[in-house]
């Protein structure tokens, strides 16, 4: 198999298997020493993390973090906005985004008062294209979500041209 996306999150790629046994057992090695180093190394680690997506993404220095996984990630953002945020607005999401994310924003829905508005895909196809999405995104959307990398297909949606309609 050639390249490194598998699917949506599992990656794949020559060595690997080689070089993750390495990679754990170097952990091992830190987390077990008898020691108080485990906590700086591991965080040190994880900064290193951060810090290769700041470089891929280019993204500005101090805005990522990291999450146990993409729903608590979500699930903490929305908790962190203000309530007229939301509250009487509709939060748009595309019909092929992460089923965890759909069924964690319709369980919030009634507690944070919007309204979940799905952007359904086009019959016979596999993800919701951009235009489908921009055509649903009106004044009264108070959250739109967009999904880099679709859960169903693995599309890349074009987050510049959504972005932009957002900041219209």
């Amino acid at each position: 198999m050639s390249g490194y996306f598998l699917y949506h999150s599992i990656g794949t790629f020559p060595g690997k298997a080689e070089r993750m046994a390495a990679a754990l057992a170097d952990f091992s090695g830190i987390w077990s020493a008898q020691d108080d180093g485990q906590w700086p190394a591991a965080l040190a680690a994880r900064q290193r993390f951060i810090d290769a997506w700041i470089r891929l993404i280019e993204a500005p220095h101090g805005t990522l973090t990291t999450a146990e996984n993409v729903t608590a990630a979500l699930h903490s953002l929305i908790g962190a906005l203000p309530s007229e945020r939301l509250a009487g607005k509709r939060l748009l999401v595309a019909a092929d985004c992460f089923p965890s994310l759909h069924f964690l924003l319709a369980g919030l829905a009634q507690r944070f008062n919007f309204t979940l508005d799905t952007v359904p895909l086009r019959p016979g196809e596999s993800w919701v294209r951009d235009e489908d999405f921009v055509a649903r995104w009106q004044e009264d959307v108070g959250l739109a979500l967009i999904t880099f990398v679709t859960s169903t297909a693995s599309h890349r949606c074009d987050v510049a041209k959504l972005a932009a309609h957002g900041r219209a």
